[in-house]
């Protein structure tokens, strides 16, 4: 799951709907989201528990 975007003027992007985001929204949201696959994919090559290893992986798919 992605954090809610706060912007720096104290604005948290609430009164926008989801996929109505201006580009550099997008863009910001996109980044995170792959910051955090890297993220479970070093996991998942670390990890020696199989079961972990299955789960790390189903998590990786479903982002």
């Amino acid at each position: 799951m992605l954090k809610e975007f706060h912007s720096p003027s104290g604005d948290s992007g609430q009164g926008i709907p989801p996929g109505r985001l201006t580009g550099g929204h997008n863009m910001m949201r996109f980044r995170e989201q792959e910051v955090l696959i890297a993220r479970y994919r070093v996991l998942d090559r670390e990890v020696t528990d199989p079961l972990a290893a299955s789960l790390l992986h189903i998590i990786i798919l479903e982002l």
